[in-house]
């Protein structure tokens, strides 16, 4: 019961953005830091009112959750760094061609983290 109320105790300070007291040390005790994460607790099974939008939003944050331990960093800089690949066409009256950017050196680490093959250079020529 105790724990139950220094977990909601400590709510508060994350709400504020105050995780931390003046000594430096962390308020927030081990046992409230360990707690999954909300979508993680659901089955992918799940209750049957779940709508496909809502499954496929909990399906999505799985994928970020393994891209993270995968790579051992945050969704937001694994974005940052694979949003770079961009994929272009080029137009002529002679056709069209599909063409996929170099990977940067990061995005290809995040590639190899991933266990993903880079792209090819062309994709499709018409």
């Amino acid at each position: 019961m105790k724990n139950k109320l220094i977990c909601a105790e400590q709510e508060k300070y994350r709400e504020d953005g105050k995780e931390d007291n003046d000594s430096g040390s962390s308020v927030i005790p081990p046992e409230c830091k360990e707690r999954p994460a909300p979508a993680l607790r659901l089955s992918l099974d799940g209750p049957s009112h779940l709508r496909p939008r809502e499954r496929l939003s909990v399906l999505a944050l799985l994928l970020e959750r393994v891209a993270e331990q995968a790579c051992g960093d945050t969704w937001r800089n694994i974005r940052d760094d694979l949003i770079q690949i961009k994929l272009a066409q080029l137009s002529s009256p002679n056709g069209t061609v599909w063409q996929v950017t170099e990977p940067t050196q990061d995005a290809a680490n995040r590639l190899k983290s991933l266990e993903i093959n880079k792209p090819p250079p062309i994709l499709q020529v018409d």
